[in-house]
């Protein structure tokens, strides 16, 4: 475009010099002119337009040149100022600038129709004399409109999650910064922030496919419009997270019933290609204030109140306070911290001994993982398996336990010839298993350490089974196929099907010790043990009781026929060496 308005400018003052015939020099130029792609007009040196090439006559919508003075061009054409209703101002044309010795390129010039707006980018540059008087203008013009439309689609797509069609985080950062600013500016302004992550959106990825779990997102941001007030804002902020900007409202309960109306609004089925879904999701709510001073702040403060509501349940909403904020930074000192544990190996594996209950025979180990943290003393297991699992360190936590437990079996065996019998339970987490290492770990383990593969028991939740019972049960059999004997961990406390049961390849039942520490002869607790120990006998496996703490509940075990259990009543978990001593005492 700028080489064909510099050809044309050359060649007008060319042909303004050249001395030969006038009639044809112009007709020439009239060819010239007249064969541009774009449009051009050429303006006296008062302004007056006196020339219109065919394409500038179709662009302005005129069938003719005629003469227009400077001051009626604007409303001749109907000339505005790009996005506003001001009309274009006469000392702002670029014609008129480059009879001032501008050259002038402008895109800020709209001519408007009945129904239609067209965007025009002009250059404008003077025409000299022989005496470098300015004689003339000539402007080259064209309409832009569909490279406006282009622009704006990729406006709009940078702003715009592009599965569901709302806006995404770079359009809401922008949204919440306002919102800072607006309650900074006048203290009555509130606002709100809901952070939205689906509860168990994997499990409906992963088992019926990524595209119909597009349509679940599609189908929940659908949902998310209906609730929230035209004014308001609801992004997508990638994965299953979504974050509602509820502003201009009257006060926190507002964003209290909103998040109360979501969880409503989910609970109904959604329909995804013939199947009926309910999907529900967890909330965090943060209310806004001038306090804060950036989106990020607001988006991690509404992030640990979801983070909150995650841990109590799910399906729930949660509104941030400042004691969330400060169990947050600990948490994330505790996440550091474990990470520095693993690469300095200062974890310890501690051992459990699991008895006979009817005749308190050692028949083996569990081994629990036990972090003696440098300055806090031992942390429990309560608060940092979580974190593991929720960062992704347990599995190197997994990996280690198995091996050293393996290890340390292998190395009794050999110190104690005579427990050669004894063998050792290790708990496998549901990210050990999604992640397919576990019987490559398993089986590097007893390669390298010598312990017989039906020495080592496996640790399965019903929970992990659940979340995928076909591949887990295939890789249960597989575990089975090469000795590996496997329990099933927690029994009673997730989702028990005798369906699954007789499918797995289980050599035992661990009865959670919930239902054993709360166990009185004829109660609820007791029947359900009961029960679980008679399933366990229907099945040909064991029965472990977890929990013994009294000698009553012992009593109560061995008289319902349990096989095996442990407790702090018989044994608290054991270093090494404390466990090496106990076996010494059986030895002898």
């Amino acid at each position: 475009f700028d080489r064909m308005v510099d050809r044309l400018q050359a060649s007008f003052s060319q042909m303004q010099q050249l001395n030969q015939d006038l009639t044809e020099s112009e007709s020439r130029l009239r060819q010239l002119l007249e064969a541009l792609p774009v449009g051009t007009a050429v303006h006296d040196a008062t302004g007056t337009l006196i020339y219109l090439n065919r394409v500038g006559r179709k662009i302005l919508d005129v069938d003719q040149t005629s003469e227009t003075p400077a001051d009626q061009l604007s409303t001749t054409f109907q000339s505005y100022k790009a996005e506003t209703q001001e009309p274009y101002p006469r000392s702002e044309i670029p014609a008129i600038r480059a009879l001032a010795g501008e050259s002038v390129y402008a895109e800020n010039m709209e001519l408007r129709r009945e129904n239609q707006v067209v965007p025009i980018e002009i250059w404008a540059s003077p025409i000299y004399d022989d005496r470098g008087q300015v004689t003339y203008a000539i402007a080259a013009f064209q309409d832009i409109s569909d490279r406006k439309r282009t622009e704006e689609q990729l406006v709009y797509n940078a702003l715009h999650d592009s599965l569901t069609d709302l806006p995404n985080r770079a359009l809401l950062v922008q949204r919440l910064n306002l919102a800072i600013s607006r309650a900074q500016r006048s203290p009555a302004f509130q606002f709100a922030v809901l952070f939205l992550d689906l509860d168990r959106f994997k499990v409906f990825n992963d088992s019926l496919g990524h595209l119909l779990g597009d349509q679940i997102l599609i189908a929940t941001a659908r949902k998310l419009q209906q609730v929230i007030e035209p004014t308001d804002l609801a992004a997508r902020l990638g994965g299953d997270e979504f974050m509602l900007l509820l502003e201009a409202i009257e006060d926190s309960q507002v964003a209290i019933d909103t998040a109360a109306a979501i969880l409503a609004e989910l609970a109904s089925p959604i329909t995804v290609e013939e199947r009926e879904l309910v999907i529900s999701t967890s909330i965090g709510v943060v209310i806004g204030s001038a306090a804060y001073h950036d989106a990020s702040d607001l988006i991690r403060d509404a992030d640990i109140a979801l983070y909150r509501a995650k841990a109590k349940g799910k399906n729930r909403y949660e509104v941030f306070d400042a004691e969330m904020y400060t169990q947050a930074l600990k948490r994330m000192q505790l996440e550091n911290d474990l990470r520095q544990a693993i690469a300095r190996q200062e974890l310890e594996v501690y051992y459990q001994p699991i008895f006979s209950v009817e005749g308190s025979a050692l028949t083996s180990f569990e081994a629990l993982v036990r972090w003696p943290h440098p300055t806090q003393g031992m942390i429990s297991p309560v608060d940092f398996i979580e974190v593991a699992e929720e960062t992704g360190l347990i599995a190197a936590i997994d990996g280690w336990v198995i091996q050293r437990a393996c290890q340390q079996m292998a190395d009794w065996h050999r110190q104690f010839p005579h427990q050669r019998h004894l063998k050792v339970c290790v708990n496998v987490s549901s990210r050990e298993i999604q992640e397919n290492h576990l019987v490559n770990t398993v089986i590097a383990a007893l390669n390298q350490t010598g312990l017989p593969p039906d020495c080592l028991t496996l640790e399965i939740t019903e929970n992990i089974l659940i979340e995928n019972i076909e591949y887990t049960t295939a890789l249960l059999h597989t575990l089975r196929n090469q000795g590996i004997r496997i329990s099933i961990d927690d029994f009673g406390t997730g989702y028990s099907s005798l369906s699954y049961l007789y499918n797995l390849p289980a050599d035992s039942l661990k009865i959670d010790k919930s239902f054993v520490s709360r166990m009185d002869r004829g109660n609820k607790n007791f029947k359900i043990v009961e029960a679980v120990i008679a399933l366990s006998n229907q099945l040909q496996i064991d029965a472990i009781a977890e929990g013994i703490e009294t000698q009553e509940q012992l009593d109560l075990l061995r008289a319902m026929g349990c096989e095996l259990g442990q407790g702090y009543l018989i044994s608290r978990p054991l270093p090494p060496a404390a466990a090496a001593q106990l076996l010494s005492r059986e030895l002898t």
